[in-house]
């Protein structure tokens, strides 16, 4: 042939190439679409809605014991705060003092 040829050759092969890939990519995600569903589908209703209820609760769980931890920290800080002397208070005062001499 000539080069015209086998440039429409090429550029048919090139295309039908391309065809098939994208045939074989919207096949893999149909496919992964359909196992993500058998899952949940799998499951009964019953079984789902407790599932489901224990998800809820673990996270209301770790929720209070979040709360409960940043409470004992200002409380911590609270009670060091109560502890300190007079010479840490008055190190970590922002006054110059001299001034008030």
């Amino acid at each position: 042939m000539n080069e015209r040829g086998d440039h429409r050759y090429n550029k048919r092969n090139r295309k039908a190439e391309r065809v098939e890939t994208m045939k074989k990519r919207t096949n893999e995600s149909k496919k992964k679409e359909q196992d993500q569903l058998t899952v949940k589908d799998t499951l009964s209703g019953d079984l789902f809605a407790k599932l489901q209820e224990k998800k809820q609760q673990l996270k209301a769980e770790e929720q209070k014991k979040q709360e409960e931890a940043q409470r004992k920290k200002q409380e911590e800080r609270r009670q060091r705060e109560k502890n300190k002397s007079f010479e840490e208070l008055l190190n970590e005062s922002n006054m110059d003092w001299k001034k008030f001499k």
